[in-house]
This record gives structure tokens, C-alpha cells and sequence, in this order.
């Protein structure tokens, strides 16, 4: 999340040296395939500005696929609690404000920030490239090489802290927008907020025609995996290293 773009473009350098990267429904494609490198799938939440306006783009010239999570609610330059609550410096969110936010408050935006301002945290002003894209750039993202959209939930709660109702509306909601939207760009996946997720949620989605779920961690896939669970994903965070991102490649880190 918000890492330099040159720091981005040494690490898809590393991609196209040593991985297949292949777009994420084909996960669900059973057999085997030619190559004996790992494949990789490239994969965005939040639908930030940066990723959408600078990520995108380099991804289409080098002729990769990438899936965007979208949480509708938070586009148009919208912001998000942790960005606000992380310090400024670091970027890094405290473990008790993380802690209290998604079990307390159910990662509801609108609750944890008034019970920040209520607790007197510090509350930063969010960057550009940290806020939800516009609508109009999602369009023109739509029209590059290999770029789909799947769905992130509306609001981006802790789906494991909310009702039946909630948790439908969370994930029919942003499927239908996002079929509204963007048609064929559209995949069937959805990736947990904050990866999290209950037995629910699953059936929840299921019943949506969701063929993936991701996580948000959990490292690599064995050649043979089961779609009917959450799968996991390589988190790059903002602060790690090209020698750091060297051994997640390697399944060392």
C-alpha cells in the first residue's frame, strides 16, 4: 500500500524475471500448465488513486492482468479510518486502535472515526494518492490491457461482526454496481476486508455466483489448492524492501 512507484516498478521487474503472471480467474481452471515457474496473480484493494491512476498503466505496457477490489463506497476520492489513524510518519496503524476498530466497531467507517475524534486520536489528513479513485478513472482503467474489477464489500466492514442483512448487502451490492459499471470486467471474486471472514460469509458469496475469495495473507498456494476456501495472498506492504520482496518470491519471508 503506498509505496514509491520506482520501488513498484523494481518489483514487477522481479515478476517478469522470475513468475508467469496470469489473471485471477484462472485459478479456477483445473490442469496443469507448460511452464514450470510460479504463477502469479496481481492483485489491488481499496481501488486507491495511486494504484489506478500510475500501478495500472505500467501493468498494461508490460502486458500483465491485474484485479482491482472496489469498494463503491469509498470512490470518488473518498478516504479510509485507517489511513487517517496510522501514523503519519511510519504508516503504520497501532495494534490497539486496529484491535478496537474491527472488533469493537465492526471496521464501520463511520463509527470508528467518531469514536476517534471522541478518544482524541490523532486524525491525519489523507493524501490524494491515498484516497478511493474517482469513478471516471476506474472507466478509463477499464479500457487497458488485462484490468478487471471484483467486488471489496460496499463499505468495507468486518464482515465476521455483521448481521445476515448487512453481510448481503455488503456483497450483492457492489456485484451489481460493479456489473452496472463495468460489464465484462467484471470477475466473480471477492476479497475479505482486512481478511476476515466468517463461515457466513462464505455462503453469503457463494450464493452471489462468487467463484474466489482471497484473504489478505497466508502466503503461497501449493500447485494444488482448493477453491472453496478463502485463498491466501502475498500482502506487499508499503514499507518492504526489493530484498525483501526477493525472498516473498522466494517463500522465504
Amino acid at each position: 500500500m503506498h509505496l514509491p512507484f520506482e520501488e513498484f516498478v523494481r518489483q514487477l521487474d522481479l515478476l517478469e524475471r522470475h513468475c508467469d503472471v496470469v489473471p485471477l480467474m484462472s485459478l479456477c481452471e483445473k490442469g496443469g500448465t507448460a511452464s514450470t515457474r510460479p504463477r502469479v496473480v496481481i492483485t489491488f484493494d481499496d481501488a486507491y488513486v495511486g494504484a489506478v491512476t500510475w500501478a495500472l498503466p505500467e501493468l498494461a505496457r508490460r502486458r500483465m492482468p491485474s484485479t482491482v477490489f472496489v469498494s463503491p463506497g469509498f470512490l470518488d476520492h473518498k478516504s479510509f479510518w485507517w489511513d487517517h489513524l496510522a501514523n503519519p510518519i511510519t504508516g503504520v496503524l497501532a495494534p490497539g486502535i486496529r484491535q478496537t476498530a474491527l472488533e469493537k466497531l465492526s471496521g464501520k467507517h463511520e463509527d470508528v472515526m467518531k469514536w476517534a475524534s471522541e478518544n482524541k486520536l490523532t486524525i491525519s489528513e489523507v493524501p490524494a494518492f491515498a484516497r478511493g479513485s474517482a469513478v471516471v478513472d476506474l472507466y478509463r482503467a477499464s479500457e487497458l490491457f488485462g484490468v478487471s474489477f471484483a467486488p471489496h464489500t460496499w463499505s468495507h466492514p468486518n464482515l465476521s461482526r455483521i448481521s445476515r442483512g448487512e453481510l448481503e448487502h455488503e456483497i450483492h451490492a457492489p456485484l451489481a454496481w460493479l456489473n452496472e459499471h463495468f460489464g465484462g470486467r467484471v470477475v466473480p471474486a471477492l476479497a475479505h476486508p482486512y481478511g476476515l471472514f466468517g463461515e457466513e460469509t462464505e455462503l453469503v458469496a457463494r450464493d452471489a455466483g462468487i467463484r474466489l475469495t482471497l484473504r489478505v495473507e497466508g502466503g503461497w498456494c501449493e500447485s494444488e489448492f482448493s477453491t472453496d476456501l478463502p485463498l491466501p495472498r502475498l500482502n506487499v506492504a508499503s514499507g518492504l524492501s526489493t530484498a525483501g520482496f526477493r525472498l516473498r518470491l522466494a517463500g522465504i519471508l
